[in-house]
């Protein structure tokens, strides 16, 4: 179940592959700046670039290394992507990207009250830019049939985990599986959570084994992700 919320936005860096020192043209740099952002965008959606305003990129000279990496902390309307020459006349500058990023997002289909529950008669799956959703978004239907409103909604409002009733996936004192993705492999362990929380909230968890405590992100029910 997959509740995107906004709350905890980290620096997002994706390092793309390295050029061939020379000239880069401005439009090189603009299309290296798309490939970026789209790497961070979900891997469903539908994405739509606009064009630059003129002047924005310029053409440059590298002599060395050219790496660029998103350094914008979380999806907007506008991503910046930074170029860095490390040739012995090195540079470094933002590219800006303004795009909008379209993925399937759960829209109440009515004017719902306080409790009402979320099913397949009070919300669907909608199309929306999420570039424009800064307060999260819920794009998983299993939601459907399992939670209830923490407040009244109009027709048409995509719907937020802020807005549900808090439900606690995870309470303190549970038996919970630790999973730590250790480059690339997924290593298991059982633990017991010390704090409780629901799906994507923070909790802590002390590891059956080690005997460490260590902060770790609910997933499902029982399942903790544990954090680098």
């Amino acid at each position: 179940m997959r509740l995107h919320r906004w709350s905890l936005p980290i620096l997002v860096r994706v390092l793309m592959p390295a050029l061939a020192p020379g000239l880069v043209q401005a439009a090189d740099l603009q299309a290296m700046a798309q490939q970026a952002a789209r790497a961070v965008a979900p891997a469903d959606a539908e994405i739509r670039f606009e064009a630059p305003s003129p002047g924005m990129t310029t053409s440059r000279t590298c002599s060395g290394q050219l790496d660029h990496q998103v350094v914008t902390p979380r999806l907007g309307p506008r991503m910046e992507v930074r170029f860095q020459c490390r040739g012995t006349s090195g540079w470094v500058v933002n590219v800006a990207v303004p795009w909008h990023v379209y993925v399937p997002v759960l829209v109440t289909t009515r004017p719902l009250a306080r409790q009402d529950a979320i099913n397949a008669d009070t919300a669907r799956l909608e199309r929306r830019d999420i570039t424009q959703l800064g307060y999260g978004y819920i794009s998983d239907p299993a939601v459907l049939g399992k939670r209830y409103l923490a407040r009244a909604l109009a027709e048409g409002t995509v719907l937020t985990p802020a807005m549900l009733l808090h439900q606690e996936l995870v309470r303190a004192g549970d038996d919970v599986m630790l999973q730590v993705d250790s480059g690339g492999l997924e290593v298991r362990a059982g633990g017991t959570a010390l704090s409780g929380g629901d799906q994507g909230e923070r909790v802590t968890v002390k590891n059956g084994s080690s005997g460490r405590i260590l902060e770790a992100v609910v997933v499902a029910q029982g399942i903790v992700e544990v954090m680098p």
